[in-house]
């Protein structure tokens, strides 16, 4: 990225954003906050683009953004698929209390969750120089700016 030749972004401390591009044109934006020892919070966001002008449809190809909330005794996975317009397409998630299984598996299209952490998102990755293919998708312009609805 040309804007890293002149400028170097910095974490804010707690916090680890990091952008990599993989094979097959997988763009990842990985952020982790930690709030305590206790309280860990990550978020995954990627997409998938095959070559230059490919116009292959997002319902095959979605942005997938994956969130982990870990405290001490609860973890939240929770899995969401959103097309080119900002629809999501799937909600998935899972709740583990105590060691034990609350939810296993369920699905759903609300992006409460994500709505719930918009504040923390927008800190993680709101400024971070991302390429065009993702600072310009609906839902990753959402959450950077914290303007995601239920």
């Amino acid at each position: 990225m040309g804007l890293q030749r002149y400028a170097r972004w910095v974490d804010a401390p707690g916090s680890t954003t990091i952008f990599k591009e993989g094979r097959a044109g997988i763009l990842q934006l990985e952020a982790k906050r930690i709030f305590s020892p206790d309280h860990i919070f990550n978020l995954l966001i990627a997409k998938t683009m095959l070559y230059e002008g490919c116009d292959l449809s997002s319902k095959l190809l979605p942005l997938f953004v994956g969130m982990w909330d870990d405290k001490k005794n609860e973890r939240r996975n929770d899995f969401y698929s959103f097309d080119n317009n900002g629809i999501c397409l799937s909600h998935g998630y899972s709740i583990t209390r105590n060691g034990e299984r609350i939810v296993d598996e369920a699905h759903d299209t609300k992006v409460d969750r994500l709505v719930e952490y918009g504040r923390v998102i927008k800190e993680l990755i709101g400024e971070y120089p991302l390429p065009a293919q993702l600072s310009t998708h609906t839902t990753v312009n959402d959450l950077m700016n914290n303007s995601l609805r239920k």
